[in-house]
């Protein structure tokens, strides 16, 4: 299988000019044979894989601007801020930017905890357009039956409903096919201020009406191709659960998509087009689980766009095998936070993720020892590694 070497991160260009200093050959000195062609530079051995851009001239501010947004989920202690897009996007959340869609995110920077959930004054703002799917926007809209003919046939939303009181916020929605494109537009956080449902409507639709009307007279460009990339069909083929559990440790478990609810949506429509996946590390025994493999064939690109920041922010250099010196990153230090690591594999990309360490009040779980869990990263990734690989027949 031909392997695409990853971009090197951008190098920053100095400003200023440079000056030139002109050289007087010395006395008696042959002139320059101005017979020779110039020299050539030397082409680089391989190309640079660019990735996927959004197939609409539309951006995250052009859609919907911070300050709008601000202004419709209410003032906390923390201001409202878009989140930078490569710590936003797992491998298979990232199939819908492989499609050339638009993936949007803003939060207060309040966090969540897997253990205990999101703090209570946490924003998050989510918008995705994908401009391809209407058909899945259309059967998603239909399951639901909650269509509103304000912005078209196919449109679930404007909806609105406003905090009750101050231990449960508000929200608003938008999910359906507009012009086309496929929108999902999700708004939680909204503080409890007195508004009621309409006035929050009215607001919400502040946002929402200009970004139809942009979306509407979009035309999308065609859509990218990845170079050559594995596929595999099932979770079972990257590694069975009997195996992800001699290799954790973690008991009783089982290894595989795990859901609830019907799988429509863009994240199932875009993860089939990609043959993305999310294989979750999950207890049989009770509603829990510990850890997660991502993958994004022909994903290389989303590494490629994270290297350098994963590295200034302390990632470091491992090595896994069946991958090339510095195509695996660790991020796993801090036994408070979670531990990932990205593997770039034959234009691949590649993300095992275990959460933070349990607290021993977290009573829910099994005893195992999760430290030692997700100590086992490297091997996991080298397992899955290979079994994506043998269920490609590479």
């Amino acid at each position: 299988m031909t392997r695409r070497r990853a971009a090197l991160p951008a190098i920053a260009v100095l400003s200023g000019m440079l000056a030139l200093t002109a050289c007087t050959a010395p006395p008696g000195a042959a002139a320059p044979d101005d017979s020779e062609p110039p020299t050539s530079p030397t082409p680089s051995a391989e190309p640079v894989e660019a990735g996927p851009e959004a197939r609409i001239p539309v951006d995250c501010d052009g859609l919907a601007s911070t300050a709008a947004l601000q202004l419709l989920v209410g003032e906390t202690a923390n201001p409202l801020a878009p989140v930078p897009a490569i710590d936003r996007l797992d491998p298979d959340d990232a199939a819908v930017t492989q499609l050339g869609g638009i993936d949007c995110q803003w939060t207060n920077g309040l966090g969540a905890s897997t253990w205990t959930g999101p703090d209570a004054d946490r924003q998050v703002v989510i918008l995705r357009v994908l401009p391809d799917g209407l058909d899945g926007a259309i059967e998603y809209v239909d399951l639901y039956q909650s269509a509103d003919p304000t912005y078209g046939t196919h449109v679930q939303g404007p909806r609105c409903m406003a905090a009750t009181d101050a231990s449960w916020t508000g929200f608003c929605e938008l999910y359906g096919a507009i012009g086309p494109t496929w929108v999902e537009f999700t708004v939680h956080g909204i503080v409890f201020d007195g508004r009621a449902d309409p006035d929050l409507l009215a607001g919400f639709r502040g946002v929402a009406d200009p970004m139809v009307d942009a979306l509407a007279a979009t035309e999308p460009g065609p859509r990218w191709t990845p170079g050559e990339s594995a596929r595999a069909g099932a979770c079972e083929d990257l590694a069975p659960a009997t195996s992800v559990a001699a290799i954790t440790g973690l008991a009783p478990i089982g290894f595989g998509e795990s859901w609830d609810g019907p799988r429509v949506g863009q994240y199932f429509w875009a993860a089939h087009e990609t043959g993305a996946m999310r294989c979750s590390i999950f207890f049989t025994d009770r509603d829990a689980g510990f850890g997660e493999v991502g993958v994004l064939p022909g994903g290389s690109w989303g590494f490629d766009r994270g290297e350098e920041a994963w590295l200034a922010g302390g990632a470091e250099v491992v090595q896994v095998a069946g991958v090339e010196p510095g195509d695996a990153l660790l991020r796993c230090a801090d036994p408070a936070a979670e531990c990932t690591l990205d593997v770039r594999t034959g234009g691949d990309w590649v993300r095992v993720e275990f959460p933070e360490v349990p607290a021993a009040t977290v009573e829910y779980l099994p005893p195992n020892d999760y430290s030692a869990a997700r100590d086992s990263i490297v091997r996991l990734a080298e397992t899955v590694v290979a079994g994506l690989r043998a269920s490609d027949g590479a």
